[in-house]
C-alpha cells in the first residue's frame, strides 16, 4: 500500500453533509507473553462539515498489573494527517519507516508507547459490504494493512516498562457509518510456531453463516485468502455476546482451516467518534484461539494462540 493510500478519506469524503457520519481508523494490535492489545487512531467527519470533526484515541492494554481500556479525545487542530510519512494526533503519531513497516509512539495519562511495526505478510484492500444505508449509499471498508508483523519496542504501563518483542497486525476500517445498519463482526488471532508467524483474521457483515464477508490465514510470508463462499462461521447463538466461535474454510486445492476462538473476557470500547452518536460502543472479546491447518503436501498444523473478536453495539442517538 502506498502511504499516500495511508488515509482514504479523501477519496470518500466531498464536504457534503454525508461527511458527518464518515469514520476512518487504523488499529495496531499486538501481543507477547507478559503483555498484549490495540492502539486505534480515529478520525471522524474529516473535513468538519458543521463543525463536527473528530479525533481520537483509543485503546485496551491487558497486562499481568491490571487494564487500561478507554480513549482520548484528540483537539482537531492537534489532527494532522496531511504528510504522507508521519501523521500526528496530538501526543501521538504514526510514521511510515523509510526501510518498511511502521512506528507508532505516543504518551497518555494511562500509558507511553514507542513500538516499530516490521511487516512480514503484507495486507490487501478488500471492499467487504459491511452495510448500507437507506440515505447514504453507505458502506465500510475494512483494509488489511498488514496480515502480520513482528512487533518490538516499550510501553510504560502501571509503573513498570514492558520490552515489546512480540507479533503483531495492522487494519484499517472506512466509509460512511450508519451505525444502526453497518454492524459486523471481526476475529483475529496471532502467534508463532518456531519462528514462523501465523496469523487469522476475518470481516464479515452480521454474525453467522448468512455474512459476507473474507477471511485470511498467513503462515510466514504466504497469504491464502478465503471467500464467503469458502468458509463458514458458527457462534452461540443463544449467548450475547457469545462465549465462542468456529471457522471452518475450504480451497479447491482440498486446504482446510480451522479456528476455535474461545472468550476468556468481554468488554465495551467506547468510540466516541461521532458529535451524533456519542454512545457507540465496540464488542472487544479476547481469549485463546485454537488454529489447524490441513494442506496437501504439508505438515498438518495445530497451535493456540491469543485472539480477538469484535462487533459493535447498536448506539443510542444524541443531539
Amino acid at each position: 500500500m502506498s502511504t499516500k493510500d495511508f488515509w482514504r478519506f479523501k477519496k470518500y469524503c466531498s464536504g457534503s453533509l454525508s461527511d458527518i457520519v464518515f469514520l476512518e481508523w487504523k488499529y495496531f494490535g499486538f501481543s507477547t507473553e507478559e503483555i498484549e492489545g490495540f492502539i486505534c487512531y480515529s478520525i471522524g467527519n474529516p473535513n468538519n462539515v458543521l463543525g463536527m470533526k473528530r479525533c481520537i484515541l483509543s485503546y485496551a492494554i491487558y497486562h499481568e498489573g491490571g487494564d487500561e481500556i478507554g480513549y482520548l479525545e484528540i483537539h482537531k487542530n492537534q489532527c494532522d494527517l496531511k504528510s504522507s510519512k508521519r501523521w500526528f494526533f496530538g501526543p501521538a503519531s504514526i510514521e511510515h519507516k523509510r526501510e518498511g513497516g511502521w512506528r507508532i509512539k505516543g504518551e497518555t495519562d494511562a500509558f507511553d508507547w514507542d513500538l516499530n511495526f516490521s511487516q512480514i505478510a503484507l495486507g490487501d484492500r478488500i471492499h467487504v459490504d459491511l452495510g448500507k444505508s437507506f440515505s447514504v449509499d453507505s458502506w465500510m471498508d475494512w483494509i488489511v494493512i498488514c496480515n502480520s508483523a513482528e512487533v518490538e519496542g516499550e510501553l510504560f504501563v502501571d509503573g513498570k516498562t514492558y520490552e515489546i518483542k512480540g507479533v503483531g497486525y495492522i487494519d484499517s476500517n472506512l466509509g460512511h457509518w450508519i451505525p444502526s445498519d453497518t454492524l459486523w463482526t471481526w476475529g483475529h488471532g496471532i502467534g508463532k510456531i518456531k519462528d514462523e508467524i501465523v496469523s487469522f483474521s476475518l470481516a464479515q457483515h452480521q454474525m453467522g453463516k448468512t455474512g459476507k464477508g473474507r477471511a485470511y490465514l498467513s503462515l510466514g510470508e504466504d497469504v491464502t485468502k478465503f471467500r464467503s463462499n469458502e468458509y463458514e462461521l458458527d457462534y452461540d447463538i443463544h449467548k450475547k455476546p457469545p462465549s465462542n466461535y468456529h471457522f471452518k474454510g475450504f480451497k479447491e486445492d482440498r486446504m482446510k482451516v480451522e479456528a476455535d476462538f474461545k472468550v476468556e473476557r468481554t468488554d465495551k470500547i467506547r468510540l466516541k467518534a461521532f458529535r451524533i452518536f456519542p454512545l457507540l460502543d465496540l464488542v472487544m472479546q479476547r481469549g485463546n484461539m485454537d488454529l489447524k491447518v490441513k494442506k496437501p503436501g504439508h505438515k498438518k498444523l495445530s497451535m493456540t494462540c491469543r485472539g480477538a473478536w469484535e462487533f459493535p453495539s447498536k448506539p443510542k442517538l444524541s443531539f
